[in-house]
């Protein structure tokens, strides 16, 4: 019999991994950094943004498929993309809603008009779809210091406007690949899942 005690051993328990491709070069992923870091969950859950070499939806999905390999069942897997409504049919939007449909946790957070729109959640009730989608003007006017960087106006995206900003689009209800004509967006599930983390 061992006069020592036995070490204790640590079960390791799997983090959460979210894999996320975003349209923007920089917004999207400043923002979602930014947030990451006001929720401290740096260190509880694993999150990848990448940008699409192209902003095709057919890149974005292709870009998706190459750095999901073989997804743990609880992995979320999340497209970030803008409805682009003079670029983009609607018949675009059927590969993008069957590569969501082929998995429980492939989703797609989608903004009509642009990913602005859900900035400006932080700081109005409802925006309007067509002043965001004419230009920064109307933008920078409601969130000053807006520019594509956001350095320059972080300290409006508080934990307090986040949370507000996670309800107004809930209320408002989410444009779905099924529904792209609706004003809003998607991005209020995301960042639910982003506080839900403990």
């Amino acid at each position: 019999m061992s006069v020592y005690p036995k070490r204790k051993t640590k079960i390791r328990t799997r983090r959460s991994r979210f894999i996320i491709v975003h349209e923007g070069r920089e917004t999207e992923k400043e923002y979602i950094l930014h947030v990451k870091m006001l929720l401290g969950i740096e260190r509880k859950c694993h999150i990848e943004t990448h940008h699409a070499k192209h902003t095709s939806i057919e890149s974005m999905i292709e870009k998706m498929t190459q750095l999901q390999d073989s997804p743990e069942q609880d992995d979320q897997l999340w497209i970030i993309l803008d409805r682009d409504g003079g670029n983009r049919v609607s018949e675009q939007f059927s590969a993008l809603r069957r590569w969501e449909q082929s998995r429980e946790n492939n989703r797609v957070a989608l903004s009509n008009p642009r990913f602005e729109y859900w900035l400006l959640l932080h700081v109005l009730d409802n925006p309007s779809a067509s002043k965001s989608k004419e230009g920064n003007s109307y933008i920078e006017e409601k969130i000053p210091g807006y520019t594509k960087n956001l350095s320059r106006c972080k300290q409006v995206f508080s934990l307090d406007a986040i949370r507000k900003a996670v309800a107004r689009a809930a209320q408002q209800g989410y444009p779905t690949c099924q529904d792209i004509e609706k004003a809003g967006s998607g991005m209020g599930e995301l960042v639910q899942l982003f506080m839900a983390v403990n």
